[in-house]
This record gives C-alpha cells, structure tokens and sequence, in this order.
C-alpha cells in the first residue's frame, strides 16, 4: 500500500473513531443529566459539563448551544444552565466554578473583558480592571479546589495572562493598557507570571510593543 494511502486510511480511522466517541458522549448525556437532576446534592455535574465538552460541535444537547453564522461554529455551553444545577444539586466546588464560569463570560462566548464589536469579536478592556479581576477570579478558584474542573480553570487563568501580555485590539490608549498591567503588578507582584507583565509593561512604555489603540476590529 502507497504512503498516501497508508496516510488518508489513518486519518479516516481518525475521524471515524472520534465520531464514534462523540456519538456515544451524546447519547449518554441524557441519561447523565437525568441522573443529576434526580440526585441529591453532590451530583456528577463536573462529570456532565466534561461529558456535554466532549460531543463536538454538531451536536445539540441540554445546556449547550450550537453556532454556526459563518463567523462562529462551535457548541457553547450556558453559564446559567449549569450554574442552576450547581445550585440545586451541586457542592460547593460546582457552585463555585458556575459562578466564575458566569462572572467570566455570561454569553459563554466573549469573556467580560472583551467589548463586544462584532458579532464575536472584539477589543480588550484595558484599564478597567477586568483582566486582573477575572485572573483573581480564578486563582482564588484553584487555590480552593485545585483538583476540581482544573483544566477549564486553568485555561482561564492563561487566556487572562495571554491578553495581558499579548493582546494587541485595546479599546483604549496606551495608558489604560499600562494601567491594568500596573494593576496587576500591584495585586500580584510575586506571581509566576509577574516577570512577563512586568516585560509587557516595559515595552508599552518604551513604545515597542505592539498595541492598537482605540482598535475597532472588523
């Protein structure tokens, strides 16, 4: 068998084999489901969102909504939903991670630090304390419950930090950009990640790094 053959044959097992797994996740959601919503307090909701994660984006399910515009496609989970069984059938840690989960993005799409210009797009809210609130946000999580929801939260926290010392659409000037970095320093001066925002700070400064004031994205 030719190399191209050998190759378009694993990658159609590949996708074959995730299907199946994303079929499978799906029809065992709703039973997964019912079993929370007739369980008492604590249910497997954190068992339930990594399983409603896990179906792929083409795939409705209770809780999760799909988008597919042109713009975006994905299935995005609903904040409110699960912070509802969190409430009802959750612990602490469930309870906890809903509410930051809500707190962080309510649509489930654009983050709070992000102002909506597009449909799902936009420019960071440097200056507003956004960034370094959501980044407290979920530190204090894992601090809490640091084997709890760990990958999400953890994602989180590095989305935070990748704007703050990436991000380049600012909604404002450069000095609200130096203002959150300023914040954040000031709250978390010995964090791991205090030597890059410090950098970051530097540069915006000096004028070298690259920041699109007043950006409008298209």
């Amino acid at each position: 068998m030719r190399l191209v053959d050998v190759l378009a044959l694993t990658i159609l097992l590949v996708l074959s084999h995730a299907a199946s797994v994303a079929a499978g996740a799906a029809s065992s959601y709703p039973a997964l489901l019912a079993r929370v919503r007739n369980s008492p307090p604590p249910a497997p909701i954190e068992e339930l969102f990594e399983l409603g994660m896990s179906t792929g984006d083409s795939l409705a399910l209770p809780g999760f909504t799909i988008l597919d515009d042109g713009i975006y496609e994905g299935s995005i989970p609903d904040p409110a939903f699960f912070a509802e069984l969190a409430r009802r059938h959750g612990d602490a840690a469930d309870t906890a991670f809903f509410a930051a989960f809500g707190a962080t993005s309510a649509s489930g799409i654009l983050p709070v630090y992000v102002e909506q210009m597009t449909d799902y797009s936009g420019c960071t809210r440097f200056g507003t304390g956004s960034l370094v609130e959501t980044y407290g946000l979920w530190r204090a999580f894992l601090a809490l419950y640091p084997h709890r929801y760990e990958k999400r939260a953890r994602d989180q926290v590095d989305e935070v930090l990748d704007e703050l010392v990436s991000g380049e659409c600012a909604c404002e000037g450069r000095a609200a950009v130096m203002r959150e970095l300023e914040l954040f320093l000031s709250k978390y001066p010995r964090d791991r990640s205090s030597a890059r925002v410090r950098e970051r700070l530097r540069d915006v400064r000096s004028g070298t790094a690259k920041v699109r004031e007043h950006c409008r994205p298209g």
